[in-house]
């Protein structure tokens, strides 16, 4: 499943301005941090791909503080965060090779996901840049 995000969904990424190795990818812009994680579930063949942002100064975490060049999505609190995926109860992308005939079911989830990028993860990187633009300008908002 790797090899298929390598490469189909990290050249999209990269082509987006995303640095950063699997399974964490960073793109940092004047107003935020855009983060992208992919994690796999314990006990099936699914992934997920999870998305956040971050203030372009980097973040603390208790008494750790974390460079925007070392941001991951685990360094924003969970409510900040947000799964790609159908509107589904869950939005895990499954490589079972339930259908043989529809093909390599690990190019077939990796291929599934590539929508998402633009109808869900770069709205919602814009929406928290704006936010943390906001924040930043308002310090009634903290």
């Amino acid at each position: 499943m790797i090899e298929a995000l390598h490469a189909l969904v990290v050249p999209v990424l990269r082509q987006r301005g995303f640095e950063g190795s699997f399974p964490d990818f960073r793109r940092l812009t004047p107003q935020a941090v855009d983060l992208i994680s992919f994690h796999f579930a314990r006990h099936e063949l699914a992934f997920a791909a999870e998305v956040a942002s971050g203030p372009p100064g980097g973040v603390t975490v208790g008494q750790l503080v974390v460079a925007p060049d070392k941001m991951t999505v685990w360094n924003v609190p969970p409510e900040k965060r947000f799964r790609l995926g159908p509107d589904s109860p869950d939005q895990w992308f499954r490589f079972r090779r339930t259908f043989p005939f529809l093909g390599d079911p690990h190019q077939r989830a990796s291929r599934a996901l590539l929508p998402y990028l633009d109808s869900q993860a770069e709205l919602w990187w814009k929406q928290c840049a704006a936010e943390l633009v906001r924040t930043a300008a308002d310090p009634e908002v903290r």
